[in-house]
């Protein structure tokens, strides 16, 4: 970063190229970051789904045992 004063006193700073670089290299890791979250989020979510699909399953099996013993009974 440079200081420049002009005649009225009045001090303005003026950034150099190494400071541009340096900002626009932190810009890069916003996208990297939101990727980052956005495939966390992505895994979370077919965590949930995973739960989910075994809980239906599993209500699938007793959905099927409970008419098994409907059967069962009305024939006795």
């Amino acid at each position: 970063m440079t200081k420049s004063t002009n005649t009225s006193g009045n001090t303005r700073i003026i950034n150099t190229t190494e400071e541009k670089k340096k900002k626009d290299n932190s810009t890069t890791t916003i996208p990297h970051t939101f990727a980052t979250q956005f495939d966390e989020c992505i895994r979370l979510e077919k965590e949930k789904l995973a739960k989910v699909e075994e809980k239906n399953l599993r209500l699938e099996e007793y959905i099927k045992r409970l008419r098994e013993d409907k059967i069962r009974l009305t024939d006795e």
